[in-house]
């Protein structure tokens, strides 16, 4: 019966952080939920909107690629530690904790864009590594890690698509030995 018990309760512990970091990754939150006695980092890669109060004893940053939008009915009370950043938002694997995952991982910042992004990807072991943009039907734009050999870890890369590029959905894929995966990216 123990053993039950500390199953199911590490499943609905399971359940509660995969559900924070899948709410952290989301480009735009919007949060109305008061916040009584506890700590909470809320992260959007574009923005946050808050008409939430932060109660007392309560520690609580927001962080956002572009902005923070504290709305009518937001108020931090006396007693609170509440934190607002605007900024480059770290990459899901870093958000994540992937930095001892075997998992790959990658983000690009800002998406959509206008003239550049940055292209952050995670790779838990060392090896040859390609990253590249295609258009939708998979034509290569360009090749930005060229099977190059990278360290296990965070690396990022400029992609400057610039006014030569037509608006529209692209791709970024990233190869490894463990294999692939493959992100969309929008320019405006």
């Amino acid at each position: 019966m123990k053993t039950y018990l500390k199953i199911v309760g590490l499943f609905f512990c399971m359940m509660s952080v995969s559900s924070i970091f899948a709410q952290q990754q989301e480009a735009n939150l919007k949060l109305t939920d008061n916040i009584n006695k506890t700590t909470k980092h809320e992260i959007a890669t574009e923005t946050i909107s808050a008409s939430n109060v932060v109660g007392e004893e309560s520690k609580v940053h927001y962080e956002a690629g572009k902005s923070v939008k504290l709305l009518p009915g937001f108020s931090a009370k006396s007693g609170s530690n509440f934190k607002a950043s605007i900024g480059r938002v770290a990459s899901s694997a870093k958000i994540a904790g992937a930095e001892t995952s075997e998992k790959m991982d990658m983000y690009a910042y800002p998406n959509p864009f206008d003239v550049a992004t940055e292209i952050e990807y995670y790779v838990p072991k060392a090896g040859k590594v390609t990253l590249s943009v295609t258009n939708i039907i998979g034509l290569n734009i360009a090749t930005l890690v060229d099977n190059e050999d990278k360290e296990a870890g965070t690396h990022t890369v400029k992609f400057k698509g610039g006014s030569n590029l037509a608006e529209g959905t692209y791709l970024y894929t990233l190869k490894t030995d463990m294999g692939a995966i493959s992100k969309k990216l929008s320019k405006k």
